[in-house]
């Protein structure tokens, strides 16, 4: 059987004013509501692609839809924009790239009648997130352009087997692959970058007194201490993540970004006006640690390759701090140096369980091509992440820093993250655990 995986939003249907409703808890279950009301509006990109996909569910093909957004919120967007499908094949909340495919594949052999072994699979996306999810499974894929927000020279990096600039390109491609001639081509995604094997490095840690932060961020709002806990999450959750979903340019001007709150849509700080505020902690720390001379910025890199996401906040927070820095400081020269990438997708941090180590860290992390720093000797690396948990991310960079031939001279490597993630709930004190009235 021929099983057309489609993304949803910006693929099969234009979804921008959705957008800001995706950003919280709350705006995600008030947009089937809006939907219906028709408070906002979805459209499909063209009629043949509705009609297209309802008649393709037949003669051993059948259409799939697999998205980020929540199913009902899915099933929504299709019944306005006129899609017809078994809500069966609806399948929402996926997290690409990193999809569990197994599990749909039990889902698909369940629904569709058809041992796994005698499915051909085909993607169909308009985000590179789509294209490296087709790398993972083994599966060819058609970069849908007509609706995606991505920059077409930086998606094209995540290798699609095919490009549809509009709907006869799909058209033409789709059936390229029901008639075979389409197929999965393996793409070597390490050839252009260095990549350095975690058993010749000389591997080391940070230890806590040489990373700094500028918050303490708690997880749980039910833990929190006060109003600083309060602040600093909604910093790290209305700024510093949504963030991604922006292109640089956007950043750069200092524009605010969308959120849905309990009154609606709003908006929220700019990015490079957040960067601002929290320099000033991060100027403090390095007067605190005589921190002078050539200093390097090291934004570390996301759990995805950069075309996934439409920017990279810590890399723009680290090009806003090196020129704020240099010109408010005397005594440090400050480089933003962002040379390290994430080759191949890994499973994001907060999404695993267990202690996490930098060993997770080294197979899918490289180093931009001919990236060995020019401009003379260094006295100190600052490794910059927006949240530390374990450091384990900042220790594999510090590593490959401190193994290859990468910075010339003995610079002092440090590390710096917006936030430090602390949990309150288990700082107990030992009075609360035992009772020690008997002593007295």
């Amino acid at each position: 059987m021929w099983v057309l995986l489609f993304d949803l939003d910006f693929t099969l249907a234009n979804t921008a004013q959705c957008l800001p409703y995706m950003t919280s808890a709350v705006g995600r279950e008030a947009v089937v509501g809006a939907l219906e009301r028709r408070t906002i509006t979805v459209n499909p990109y063209y009629e043949r692609l509705v009609a297209g996909f309802n008649d393709s569910c037949r003669n051993n093909v059948a259409a799939v839809v697999l998205s980020d957004s929540p199913k009902a919120y899915c099933l929504k967007v299709l019944e306005v924009c006129g899609y017809t499908i078994d809500q069966r094949l609806v399948f929402g909340n996926q997290k690409k790239p990193m999809v569990d495919f197994e599990t749909l594949k039990l889902d698909l052999v369940e629904v569709l009648g058809v041992p796994a072994d005698q499915m051909k699979f085909l993607v169909v996306g308009d985000s590179p997130k789509d294209i490296y999810f087709a790398h993972r499974i083994a599966a060819p894929s058609i970069y849908a352009r007509w609706g995606s927000r991505h920059d077409f020279n930086l998606a094209r990096k995540s290798s699609p087997t095919r490009v549809a600039q509009n709907y006869e390109q799909l058209h033409e491609h789709v059936g390229a692959f029901l008639g075979d001639v389409l197929t999965y081509t393996s793409h070597d995604f390490y050839q252009n970058f260095d990549f350095h094997d975690p058993a010749a490095l000389n591997c080391i840690e940070l230890d806590q007194g040489s990373i700094g932060h500028g918050r303490e961020y708690v997880p749980n709002p039910e833990h929190y201490r006060g109003a600083e806990d309060k602040g600093a999450s909604r910093d790290l959750r209305w700024v510093i993540k949504p963030a991604k979903n922006y292109d640089i340019w956007h950043h750069r001007r200092n524009l605010p970004m969308q959120m849905y709150g309990s009154a609606g849509v709003f908006e929220t700080r700019a990015l490079k006006s957040l960067a601002g505020i929290y320099k000033r902690s991060f100027i403090e720390w390095l007067d605190e640690h005589d921190v002078h001379g050539k200093v390097l910025l090291v934004p570390v890199p996301p759990s995805v390759p950069g075309e996934c996401n439409l920017s990279n906040p810590v890399a723009i927070i680290s090009e806003f701090w090196s020129a704020w820095v240099t010109a408010a400081l005397d005594d440090v020269e400050m480089v933003n140096y962002d040379v390290f990438r994430r080759i191949v997708p890994k499973q994001p941090s907060h999404d695993t369980t267990g202690r996490r180590h930098m060993d997770d860290q080294f197979p899918t992390l490289g180093v931009e091509r001919g990236a060995r720093y020019q401009g003379g000797d260094v006295d100190y690396v600052i490794i910059l992440d927006d949240v530390v948990t374990s450091g384990a991310h900042m220790n594999a960079i510090a590593s490959i820093i401190n193994s290859v031939d990468l910075i010339p001279g003995d610079p002092v490597i440090l590390g710096y993250a917006l936030f430090k993630t602390v949990h309150p709930e288990n700082d107990v004190a030992i009075d609360d655990v035992f009772d020690f009235s008997f002593l007295n």
